[in-house]
């Protein structure tokens, strides 16, 4: 009769079963809260379903946070070849544990939160096949729970420059000039180094 409670000063206490993962080890799911978002818990274990752990010292605490939420990605492209710096803007981004960007079904990359802008920064991960990929970039507070909103990043092939018209202009700038090639038509922030 393993028990986990998560105790919380001004909402009770939640109590959920727990399973025995050896002598050193043991683990509960966490249970639904109505109290909303940013309180924190007190986790206490009982081995008979009775009595729970006294509150030590430095208690095991654990932190409920609000709906994770993602409003934009930028850039939303990069190449195959990946590690592009995306920066993920949205909601609820603070207090995790364990952030991560899920690029996909199977390719999930660690991430950082910058508490001055609020947003969260990952580094796309090599992308497993050739041509352009659209694919679903999802975040995690805790490397578990992943967000579904929908939010997308395509993958392309390294653009090939064939030629550029004019081939010249004056110093003072102000040409414009045409590149011509191939993979040249998925990218989402265009621009040109001289």
């Amino acid at each position: 009769h393993c028990m986990c409670k998560f105790d919380a000063p001004s909402s009770g206490a939640a109590r959920v079963p727990a399973t025995r993962g050896g002598s050193t080890v043991v683990w509960c799911t966490t249970p639904h809260v109505d109290t909303g978002a940013g309180l924190t818990h007190v986790i206490r274990l009982s081995l008979n379903g009775q009595q729970f752990s006294a509150q030590l010292a430095q208690p095991a605490l654990f932190f409920f946070f609000g709906r994770l939420r993602v409003s934009s990605v930028s850039p939303s492209s990069g190449p195959m070849g990946g590690l592009t710096l995306v920066i993920v803007a949205g909601a609820q981004l603070g207090n995790g544990s364990h952030y991560r960007c899920l690029f996909g079904h199977f390719r999930s990359v660690n991430a950082s939160f910058d508490v001055a802008s609020r947003t969260l920064a990952c580094f796309a991960p090599v992308a497993t096949a050739h041509g352009s990929a659209s694919v679903p970039l999802e975040l995690t507070h805790n490397g578990q729970q992943y967000t579904a909103d929908g939010a997308r990043y395509a993958f392309y092939d390294e653009p090939h420059l064939s030629h550029v018209l004019p081939v010249g202009g004056p110093t003072a700038g102000g040409s414009i000039v045409r590149m011509y090639g191939a993979y040249l038509g998925i990218g989402s922030d265009y621009r040109c180094r001289f």
